[in-house]
C-alpha cells in the first residue's frame, strides 16, 4: 500500500505541473482579448468565475456518468472537452499570426 501511495503522490504532482501550466496561457488569451478596452478586472472576474464552476462540476458530472456508462466513457468525455477547449485557442492563435 505504501507503494501504491508513492505512486499516487508521484502522478498527481507531474498532473498538477502539467495542467497548472495552462493558466497563464489562459490569462494571456484574456488579457489580449480585453486589450485596448480597460476592463481587465471584470474580464479576469468572470474568467475565474466560470473556471471555478467548471472545477466544481466536472468532478460531479463525470462521477455520475462513469457510475452509469463506465469509468472509460468519463475519460472519452474529457478527451473531447479537452479538445473542444484547444480548438477555439487554436483559432485565435492562427488568426492572430495572420494579421
Amino acid at each position: 500500500n505504501a507503494s501504491s501511495y508513492i505512486l499516487l503522490v508521484s502522478f498527481s504532482v507531474l498532473l498538477g505541473a502539467f495542467t497548472k501550466g495552462t493558466l497563464p496561457v489562459a490569462q494571456t488569451m484574456v488579457s489580449e482579448a480585453v486589450e485596448g478596452h480597460g476592463d481587465y478586472e471584470r474580464s479576469f472576474g468572470v474568467s475565474e468565475f466560470f473556471g471555478s464552476i467548471a472545477r466544481m462540476l466536472a468532478p460531479i458530472s463525470l462521477g455520475f456518468m462513469s457510475d452509469a456508462f463506465g469509468v472509460s466513457w468519463a475519460f472519452y468525455l474529457s478527451a473531447i472537452s479537452a479538445l473542444v477547449a484547444v480548438l477555439p485557442a487554436l483559432a485565435f492563435g492562427y488568426s492572430r499570426r495572420r494579421i
